[in-house]
């Protein structure tokens, strides 16, 4: 990378930079604030919101990091425009290929940023969220529970403890389930304790025996066990405990997804849009960059003139970034849509470049025909 190369590098990574963090961080206050009700609900401090909020930003900077770049490409351009260096840099007869080449790299550094989000990053954060948000409910349930009660923390549930150990574990426990009216379920155990995972919460017995018995059938089944789970699903909205959501796989499963997992059975066209919409996602910043460039890569004289081109600049990306997100929406019920996915952002790579090359073919013919005038006028 020459010196000019290094220079406008250099130039489009500060805006980037600040521009990112500072959407970052507008958008991160806006989705921890979901986290509040829980927080508050189960006393927690300022210490386990922030860490927990935290593990939103992965999620955010994979949306946010290419409108940065437009962002920077958009800003630096302007300002190379207005302090006459762009018109300098073309005077001193460097080619706008030049100008180009640092943008293009600054692009596929953020690909790189955003393909590592979209592999590993994001799911692994989220995931760690949902472990997180999971053991504060377990723990939550935990506190409500109290010895020598009776507590109905479902209707048809009963639960009832002695006392408990130095390890916060139950002791004297017994659970009535009624749920279900074709059988209805007793619990007694020596001891239980309360488990959180990324499969839920569950209360784990142990030394105990559970008697069973259906509808209105007099005789009662028991049978004793040593340990004894008993799912507590129903405490917290499916949505939340019974699977992963698409965001939260890794790519490889995404690309080879569990067959007996239930979400892929009960919606397998809104994993291959997820799988798309990563993959298609790394194309992006190189859109946007070469969009920028199309615009505003040309020196321009007239205020007026680079105002309505930075505003049809933007119209392009939200126009292209609108349809790429329908198309991917409609992956989800239309194989034949996921061509299009990919189609949208390489058709416009296409087009931005021709473009750029054209007005390349223009300067070079009106620099040549300047050259010839003048001799001839010599």
């Amino acid at each position: 990378m020459n010196l000019l190369s290094r220079y406008i590098f250099l130039q489009i990574m500060f805006p980037f930079v600040m521009s990112t963090v500072i959407i970052t961080a507008i958008a991160w206050l806006t989705q921890s604030t979901r986290l509040l009700d829980l927080i508050i609900l189960q006393g927690q401090g300022a210490g386990i919101f922030f860490r927990l909020s935290l593990l939103f930003i992965p999620n955010l900077a994979g949306l946010i990091a290419p409108i940065g770049l437009l962002i920077a490409c958009i800003y630096t351009l302007n300002r190379m425009n207005q302090d006459s260096e762009l018109a300098v840099i073309y005077a001193a007869g460097s080619g706008k290929w030049k100008i180009v080449r640092p943008f293009i790299f600054a692009s596929l550094l953020v690909t790189v940023l955003v393909a590592a989000v979209n592999a590993y990053i994001m799911p692994k954060s989220l995931q760690l969220l949902r472990a997180e948000v999971t053991q504060i409910r377990a723990d939550l349930l935990a506190n409500l529970l109290q010895p020598g009660r009776f507590f109905s923390p479902l209707k048809g549930v009963t639960i009832y403890f002695r006392e408990r150990d130095k390890n916060n574990d139950m002791l004297g426990v017994i659970i009535h389930d009624r749920r279900n009216l074709a059988e209805q379920i007793t619990i007694v155990a020596k001891r239980s304790s309360l488990i959180g995972n990324e499969g839920g919460n569950f209360m784990v017995f142990y030394d105990g025996s559970t008697q069973r018995r259906a509808g209105s059938a007099e005789k009662t089944n028991l049978v004793a066990f040593t340990k004894y789970s008993y799912d507590l699903s129903g405490f917290a909205p499916e949505s939340e405990i019974s699977y992963l959501e698409p965001k939260e796989k890794f790519l490889g499963d995404l690309l080879y997804p569990n067959p007996t997992d239930p979400y892929f059975r009960s919606f397998p066209g809104k994993i291959r849009a997820e799988l798309h919409r990563r993959l298609a996602s790394v194309l992006y910043p190189l859109v946007f960059t070469l969009i920028a460039l199309a615009f505003l890569a040309d020196a321009q004289t007239a205020r007026q003139g680079q105002i309505i081109r930075i505003l049809l600049a933007i119209f392009t990306v939200v126009l292209v970034r609108g349809l790429g997100l329908a198309l991917t929406n409609l992956s989800a019920k239309k194989d034949w849509a996921v061509l299009l996915v990919y189609a949208l952002p390489f058709l416009v790579i296409l087009i931005s470049l021709f473009y750029i090359n054209l007005n390349q073919v223009g300067s070079f013919l009106r620099s040549r025909r300047s050259q010839s005038l003048i001799s001839n006028a010599g």
